[in-house]
């Protein structure tokens, strides 16, 4: 099975400020005006918004979920994985890897729950990670689910055995949907039928 990887973009201290900046710009005199009903304020609303869309364009969508996804990809084996960039190929074999662990969060459009009162949240589906060590160096790949099927068929993988036993002790972690939180297995106690609440 293949995956996309993901990058999500570090901050420079410039788009930390301008960003504090226009949130600053947009609500303060949004709430000054709406509390003491000066009208003109309200107008730092829509100005807020333009520049922050301004924002986004000069950045080049930077900081949006969908340009984090790469065409690098990771491809899971009987005897380990590969990671693949461009030219470059590195290759992971099971029998080496040591705190495996795997975080299924989200399939793109997953739904989530954020509180008691039944508020909910639609998540992007790069909120997976994959990390490990591997000859002493410690290893993560973030990773992008597009679908529920690719969630599960990933799932599927490691309950038949995948990586089993050298990865015995290692940890799966996956958010189900019905429960409204996730669950972590060890990778050789993995509950088959975590596959069918995924929704």
């Amino acid at each position: 099975m293949r995956i996309n990887t993901v990058i999500e973009p570090e901050s420079s201290c410039l788009e930390k400020l301008t960003v504090m900046f226009l949130t600053a710009f947009t609500f303060i005199p949004l709430g000054i005006g709406v509390l003491y009903h000066i009208s003109y304020l309200c107008l730092s609303l829509p100005i807020g918004m333009f520049f922050i869309f301004l924002f986004n364009v000069i950045t080049k969508g930077k900081f949006q979920p969908k340009n984090w996804i790469q065409e690098s990809y990771i491809e899971f084996s009987d005897q380990g994985f590969i990671y693949c960039e461009k030219e470059s190929v590195k290759e992971y074999m099971f029998d080496k890897v040591e705190d495996f662990k795997i975080e299924l969060k989200s399939f793109e459009g997953q739904i989530r729950s954020v509180d008691s009162e039944g508020d909910t949240s639609r998540l992007n589906g790069t909120e997976n990670l994959l990390a490990f060590r591997y000859m002493g160096a410690k290893i993560k790949y973030q990773f992008y689910l597009k679908e529920k099927e690719d969630k599960k068929d990933l799932l599927r993988l490691f309950i038949q055995g995948l990586g089993q036993p050298h990865i015995a002790k290692g940890e799966l972690y996956v958010f189900i949907s019905e429960s409204k939180r996730g669950k972590t297995f060890t990778m050789d106690n993995i509950d088959p039928y975590c596959v069918e609440l995924i929704h």
